[in-house]
């Protein structure tokens, strides 16, 4: 789904994509922790390769690995768009925000490093790929 995509769906359920800034807090905390339930990396706590659970697995089958905020399935599962945008440096085009690590980067050398709460990476908007997601946030008063 392409970020246009995930925003149409959003603004129709009368919600939006979350900032990054949102998108982080959401999955840290105020204390700054690198993993959604901490600081020590634990691959029981996400959808990790090895856990047999390919592409995506369905919200909610890790609530061991949840955020301060409840907020579940930050890593691991899918990359997930923001409503945020980052310049890239070699070049005056703007690119989509994706923020959490996804299945593939359990697959790395070493995923503890790329499966952070400060991991990001620029998209182009009208990427469609299974694995970037999207989750949304209702702004305002009684915001729910």
């Amino acid at each position: 789904m392409s970020r246009d995509d995930a925003l149409d769906y959003a603004h129709w359920l009368g919600k939006d994509l979350p900032s990054e800034k949102e998108w982080e807090k959401a999955a840290r905390g105020t204390d700054q922790r690198r993993y959604p339930w901490g600081d020590k990396w634990d691959k029981s706590r996400f959808s990790y390769y090895s856990s047999g659970v390919l592409p995506q697995g369905p919200v909610g089958c890790f609530p061991q690995g949840a955020s301060p905020y409840g907020a579940e399935d930050m890593l691991g599962n899918a990359l997930e768009w923001t409503l945020s945008d980052m310049m890239l440096h070699d070049s005056s085009r703007s690119m989509g925000v994706v923020c959490g690590g996804d299945i593939v980067a359990t697959q790395s050398t070493d995923p503890s490093k790329r499966l952070v709460v400060t991991w990001r990476n620029a998209c182009d908007h009208d990427l469609t790929v299974p694995y970037v997601g999207f989750r949304c946030v209702k702004r305002g008063a009684g915001a729910r």
